[in-house]
């Protein structure tokens, strides 16, 4: 019912994400986007996730590169993780898994 439309379609969502320079930020100088933090390169599709030592997110991409983080934020849907992404079960609660 309250459903918005898009001039230009979806995919103009992440494009500007990509490209977009916040006037407020904290950890990188002004003029710092995704773009500039990834060399102007995505990162390939998430393959895998785990939980690691000392509490960290692994992630694992369609090119083989991994990394870890102290914090991992997935944007896709939760489907993804259950049918399409080598999800370690520990990362979530069992209630999250069953919502």
């Amino acid at each position: 019912d309250h459903h918005r439309g898009i001039v230009g379609g979806s995919q103009q969502l992440p494009l500007r994400l990509w490209d977009r320079e916040p006037q407020k930020i904290v950890h990188w100088p002004l003029g710092t986007s995704l773009s500039s933090l990834h060399n102007g390169e995505p990162r390939g599709a998430v393959t895998r996730l785990t939980r690691t030592a000392g509490n960290r997110i692994t992630v694992t991409d369609a090119t083989g590169d991994i990394r870890t983080f102290r914090a991992a934020v997935f944007t896709g849907q939760s489907w993804l993780l259950l049918s399409k992404i080598d999800c370690d079960d520990a990362l979530f609660p069992i209630d999250h898994w069953t919502a």
